[in-house]
This record gives structure tokens, sequence and C-alpha cells, in this order.
């Protein structure tokens, strides 16, 4: 009975061990990906090549169609690891020509990673974008989502609407 118990209890937690690893690499809603992206642009992917600096294996130079949030330059690098899904596709890879909606983590100046994994990047085919949460797949205008993420709060008003209190005034001299 003692070793029964003992299994059980292991059991339990290596599965509340794997639900934590699946909950700190969930979904994200696209106003998720807007609050926690360091840069949004919309990017033409220009070219990809290997690399061996021993974090990632590959990088792709991008044109800047459009920056949304944080991106400075023209032209910017987006670094990532191949590794293909079951499907054989590969979320995180790039190819010359494709057209993206980017949320993105600054790795340096000017260097960048897809934010949130896979869920930060969002093809536009035809002047719409296929964007997901995760859990649901949906196409709109580019335009129309550009708007959208525009019109999402900057950080310090969130906080604000969330019920931070306001900072004190200096008191007056």
């Amino acid at each position: 009975m003692k070793m029964r118990s003992i299994r059980l209890g292991f059991g339990v937690a290596l599965l509340s061990a794997a639900c934590s690893a699946i909950a700190s690499w969930g979904p994200l809603t696209v106003e998720e990906q807007v609050a926690g992206s360091d840069a949004i642009a919309v990017v033409t992917v220009t070219g990809t090549r290997a690399v061996t600096n021993g974090h990632y294996r590959s990088d792709a130079t991008a044109r800047v169609d459009r920056a949304l949030k944080g991106v400075r330059g023209d032209s910017i690098a987006l670094l990532f690891n191949s590794a293909s899904s079951p499907d054989g596709r590969d979320p995180q890879s790039y190819s010359k020509g494709e057209r993206c909606l980017m949320f993105m983590t600054r790795v340096s100046e000017g260097k960048y990673i897809t934010f949130g994994s896979v869920f930060g990047k969002h093809l536009v085919k035809r002047g719409r974008v296929e964007l997901s949460d995760g859990h649901r797949v949906w196409t709109q205008t580019l335009e129309a989502a550009v708007k959208e993420i525009l019109a999402f709060p900057a950080e310090k008003e969130r906080t604000a609407k969330l019920g931070a209190a306001p900072k004190a005034a200096a008191p007056p001299r």
C-alpha cells in the first residue's frame, strides 16, 4: 500500500509540473502579444542564412514595411532555430519574400526573436493577416489588424486602468 501511495504521489507531482510548464508556454491573445512585445512591425523577408553563433541556427533579414512599436531602422534580423512540426511545417522559420506581422522580443539592437515562440509570427497574404491566439485562428485585413494593435492602450495607461494608484504629485514649494 505504501509503494502505491508513493507512485501516486510521484505521478501527481509529475502531472502538476507538466501542467505548469504548459501554462507558462501557453497561447497568447493579441492584446497580450502587444503588451509583452518589445517591437511590432509588418516586415517582408529579404533573405535567410544559417548562422553558427552557438545559440541560434539561422537568421532572416527583413525589410520593415511598417513599424508599429519599438522598431528603429528599415531592416532587422530575425533570429530563430528551425524545428519542424509534425505536419512538416516550420512555424518559426522564414522564407524569402514572405510578408509577416511580427510581435518580437529585442535580443540586441536590430536583432529580434519572435515573441511568445510561434505565436508572434502572423503571415500576411493578399492584404489579409492570419492571426492566432493558440486556440483559434482567424483572418482579417492587415489594416484592421494594425488599427486594432494601435488602439490597445500603452502599458502606463493599462496599469492606470487596472487600478494602480497614481503617483502623488510633488508638494508645492
